[in-house]
């Protein structure tokens, strides 16, 4: 049986990581404009609509400021 030698393996494995990563660019890019917009309409809703989404003014306060790069965090158990 025979074994790749360390280069070859390296190699393997880095070009699938590097087409995998430039590929996921624009859909990164979609999910943090999506963020942005969510936190946007999140900061506009009144106390009622936060009450029916589970949430109180001041979560939605602080997720609103949170960047955009940084997942829901209420949607991940806060």
């Amino acid at each position: 049986m025979l074994r790749n030698s360390p280069t070859e393996t390296a190699v393997a494995t880095i070009q699938p990581i590097e087409s995998r990563q430039s590929g996921q660019l624009p859909a990164l890019a979609g999910t943090w404009l999506e963020r942005r917009r969510s936190r946007q309409a999140l900061a506009e809703l009144d106390e009622r609509l936060l009450r029916d989404i589970g949430l109180t003014p001041s979560e939605a306060i602080a997720e609103s400021a949170m960047p955009f790069w940084k997942p829901f965090a209420w949607l991940q158990g806060k």
